[in-house]
């Protein structure tokens, strides 16, 4: 197989984030994997990618210029000859469910779940001709549950993640952290964007920006979590939020404000966390409430994180992928008659 993956951007997070990830698990699967993204954004993905040898060509063009995107990806599609292309989110899906119908090329779209506009929906209805699935994320997941892990006695930490935009209405866990009841807990706010600054500004107001770290970019939150009792997620929406499994492969429960029917799958162990109201009160009262019950369950959170076992999740996307080709030909076949 030869798969052309096709994203939006090398942003550091969003899809590209579990890219390394998923190409790895394709490869072991025995396929070439080459991935093109249609702008560039701040690139800070771009360095994992190149940690695993990918072949990746970044459009040089921006995000509202879809039909010279359209051409460039056909013009990649017809210079790599794939057999395979596979998308992510609305306009990598879009575009690429388009080159595939004109290259004849079956496409496997992941939409985990995403956010979509009305109208990009109704496109994504009109053009499908292959599957749009929901594809679990890989996770290796190294049993954290030890007894050493830190408790919420002492200092709590909470940990958030994301990137410092709108989306992930970081003022809300500001304002949430600022009416939790203990004072001496302690909140990370891993990432970077354009609301970094009106964000500091907001601690200060508040008088917690001496608890409050921003870390600016990471490029994993994992040894955050190492340390961490609680994690904290408050965006307005989410698709299928890679960070939450982590959290819960590190034995850490969630609190989050999301509502999609990904989180809710993610969260169906009651030990796993809740989600809470977006409203200040009630999601510092939910992070009370979390944090007093302690760890994920053992048992529960195996049995998850078996679901994201990578050579699991390669052999589910080996079927996808099958399928795609069967339903091609099978196509095909019908309109020669």
């Amino acid at each position: 197989m030869r798969i052309l993956y096709v994203i939006n951007s090398v942003e550091g997070g969003g899809a590209a984030l579990p890219v390394p990830a998923i190409v790895e698990v394709l490869r072991r699967a025995g396929a070439e994997v080459a991935l093109r993204a249609l702008t560039r954004r701040d690139g800070r993905a771009m360095a994992a990618m190149a940690a695993i040898d990918l072949d990746v060509h970044v459009r040089p063009g921006g995000e509202k210029d879809h039909f010279a995107a359209l051409r460039w990806l056909d013009r990649e599609a017809a210079r790599w000859r794939p057999t395979h292309i596979w998308t992510s989110l609305s306009r990598a899906t879009l575009l690429g469910q388009i080159v595939g119908q004109w290259r004849r090329v079956p496409v496997v779209s992941w939409q985990h779940a995403a956010f979509l506009k009305p109208a990009n929906l109704r496109l994504l209805r009109l053009l499908r001709h292959e599957r749009v699935t929901t594809i679990f994320e890989p996770v290796d997941a190294p049993d954290a549950m030890s007894a050493d892990r830190p408790t919420a006695e002492g200092r709590p930490t909470i940990v958030s993640a994301g990137r410092l935009v709108a989306q992930k209405n970081m003022a809300l866990a500001l304002d949430a952290f600022a009416r939790f009841p203990d004072r001496s807990a302690r909140l990370i706010v891993a990432g970077d964007g354009p609301q970094r600054g009106a964000l500091e500004e907001q601690a200060a107001r508040l008088g917690i920006a001496e608890r409050v770290t921003f870390t600016g970019h990471v490029p994993g939150i994992a040894p955050l979590l190492e340390h961490a009792h609680l994690f904290l997620a408050t965006s307005v929406y989410e698709g299928y939020p890679a960070v939450l499994i982590e959290a819960i492969a590190a034995g850490v429960p969630i609190v989050t404000t999301g509502s999609s029917p990904a989180i809710a799958e993610i969260l169906a162990h009651p030990s796993f966390g809740i989600q809470a109201e977006a409203d200040p009160p009630a999601l510092a009262d939910a992070m009370r409430h979390v944090l007093d019950g302690g760890k994920p369950d053992a048992d529960a959170r195996a049995a998850f994180l078996a679901r994201h076992d990578p050579d699991r999740a390669a052999l589910a996307w080996l079927a996808v992928l099958d399928d795609a080709v069967r339903r091609r030909f099978n196509a095909t076949h019908r309109a020669a008659r």
